[in-house]
């Protein structure tokens, strides 16, 4: 039996049935622009001043942590010939502690395996100190400051500058104290162009022109690969380095593992082409870095009584205090005496 009230009812569940659909593409284009919109922002490309900030937020990050460095070194006349050089062999085990910071470099003998010296380099909240030591010599104390401990005592040798710009934060140059970030905010630093590779992560090209130690001079055209995400770590670096007799060619490679919490570095790779005197040779240098927590005997390592060797004397708090009453003492004395000038006078 006809109705209209049975038709108006399917022209309703027909209505209602097109109004479903339409609202679930509605929602679902708005879906898709809205994942588009995440997206953009996801790849935004970074700036200097982004990647130095978050460089600066990943090593007040770092926390405490003890790492031992083993090397490897190859030499030859181009990349292509390069043979390991056993001549100069080294272990870095460097501890970064609350109270300080050490760094030891044990030099090993190519042909007995055997550690031939130890050269020890300390900084606490008390006072900075060098230790040298020979195969079956006693600990010698070379340079003691417990006046005013600064961590330059670490920085002046070339492989202790290198081996800390490797150990915190892997944001080395390949030019000793030079950091990427102090490149990014030099005045030659030119930003030319950024890419995303097909890994998806970060190609950025620049030019610059830094001075740094040992009359060494960072200069580009440079191009370095970081990260997509997190901290954006440098991944490669190639650029160029001059000295007053050299222009080199500079590749750097960086491998990292989730260790302590954090992405750090376990593997280094640096490889120059070298030209000096219209003569070519190339060097290659990798790095092992392997991570742990630290000990009480870590800790202990800070001071020199673990060496055996006697603790600075402190300066006594009596000598100041006197140093202060005298000098009132002689203040009021020279008060009083002007007064009394003043009255005879009148």
């Amino acid at each position: 039996m006809f109705s209209p009230f049975s038709q108006c009812d399917r022209r309703f569940r027909t209505v209602k049935f097109l109004a479903v659909v339409l609202t679930f593409q509605s929602s679902q284009a708005f879906g898709e622009s809205t994942d588009v919109a995440r997206n953009v922002r996801a790849v935004a490309p970074p700036t200097s001043l982004e990647l130095s900030k978050l460089w600066q937020s990943y090593l007040q990050s770092f926390g405490e942590a003890v790492c031992k460095v083993e090397s490897e070194f190859f030499d030859g006349t181009t990349l292509g010939t390069l043979k390991q050089d056993h001549s100069n062999i080294q272990i870095v085990t460097s501890r970064s502690l609350a109270d300080g910071y050490v760094m030891e470099t044990a030099f090993v003998s190519p042909r007995t395996k055997l550690v031939t010296s130890t050269e020890i380099r300390v900084v606490n909240r008390c006072y900075a100190f060098s230790l040298t030591k020979k195969e079956k010599d006693s600990v010698e104390l070379w340079e003691l400051d417990a006046d005013s401990p600064s961590e330059d005592l670490l920085t002046t040798a070339e492989g202790a500058k290198l081996a800390k710009s490797w150990v915190e934060g892997a944001f080395a140059t390949s030019v000793p104290n030079l950091t990427l970030s102090q490149v990014f905010r030099h005045r030659t630093f030119r930003l030319n162009d950024v890419s995303e590779t097909a890994e998806g992560n970060w190609r950025l090209e620049f030019d610059c022109e830094v001075p740094g130690d040992l009359d060494r001079v960072f200069h580009g055209p440079v191009v370095l690969f970081v990260q997509r995400e997190g901290y954006r770590l440098p991944i490669s670096l190639a650029a160029r380095v001059r000295t007053p007799l050299c222009d080199s060619k500079v590749f750097i490679d960086l491998e990292y593992a989730n260790v302590l919490g954090l992405p750090r570095l376990s593997r280094f790779r640096s490889a120059n082409e070298n030209l000096c005197d219209k003569e070519r040779s190339a060097a290659d240098m990798i790095l092992y870095i392997t991570w742990r927590r630290p000990t009480e005997e870590d800790r202990k390592t800070l001071y020199l009584s673990h060496y055996g060797l006697p603790e600075p004397k402190k300066p006594s708090r009596i000598n100041w205090w006197i140093m202060l009453g005298g000098a009132l003492l002689l203040a009021g004395a020279y008060r009083l005496i002007s007064r009394r000038e003043q009255w005879a006078r009148k």
